[in-house]
């Protein structure tokens, strides 16, 4: 119960994102994020797969490619199922590159499968000696399931990152959603959005939010 309790309110943190930022960080590295371990595996589930687009496509960068290099490695090797790359972007220190690889593949292709995101624009960046922060946005695709169908979500993403020798690397993540109110929305078009047959905001912040930790709480106890 006292998991639940914590999955719950992780899920809670989760879709709250970018608004709930400052008294959240998203997952640091070596957490769960706010996923659920009881949440049902199987051939029939992983043979899904998200749409076929690149996962890490900027027109126009306009932060050091050396700090998106660990941000570009995560979600390509997220869609590739690199889990070393993974591992490589986003470590956990306690633990050996493997034995991180190893705990990643368990987590995103069990109890937290289900959600790629595409990343399209640097919406801003800092860097002050070994610490630096990248603000990327994109779009989340998300599996659905039996009672709400597949979905596409503009989504911003805000990665803390370290730098580990001579690279940069993941160490912590928050996430919004402009649909939801926890993410700023863009003024102007954005090309990138087309064809996407994006959720639009058509319900009040509250019922999106309510209607996302329902989404959520129908994937850990199906």
């Amino acid at each position: 119960m006292g998991a639940a309790i914590r999955g719950v309110v992780g899920g809670l943190a989760s879709a709250l994102g970018d608004k709930g930022r400052r008294g959240f960080r998203g997952a640091t590295a070596g957490t769960r994020g706010y996923s659920h371990p009881r949440r049902s595996t199987g051939p029939a589930h992983l043979s899904y797969r998200p749409p076929p687009a690149p996962p890490f496509l900027v027109s126009h960068p306009t932060a050091p490619a050396d700090l998106l290099q660990a941000i570009e490695d995560y979600h390509t090797g997220f869609h590739d199922r690199d889990w070393v790359k993974v591992a490589g972007a986003y470590p956990y220190f306690d633990q050996s590159q493997e034995n991180r690889a190893a705990a990643l593949q368990r987590q995103f292709l069990g109890w937290n499968y289900g959600r790629w995101v595409y990343v399209r624009r640097v919406d801003g960046w800092w860097c002050e000696g070994s610490r630096a922060c990248v603000v990327v946005r994109g779009i989340e695709h998300d599996t659905g399931d039996k009672r709400a169908p597949a979905r596409n979500e503009e989504t911003v993403i805000s990665y803390g990152l370290r730098r580990f020798g001579s690279r940069w690397v993941i160490a912590t993540w928050s996430q919004g959603w402009p649909r939801f109110g926890s993410a700023e929305r863009l003024a102007e078009r954005q090309p990138w959005r087309d064809g996407w047959n994006l959720a639009e905001a058509k319900r009040r912040p509250l019922g999106d939010l309510v209607g996302r930790l329902k989404r959520q709480w129908r994937r850990w106890f199906p």
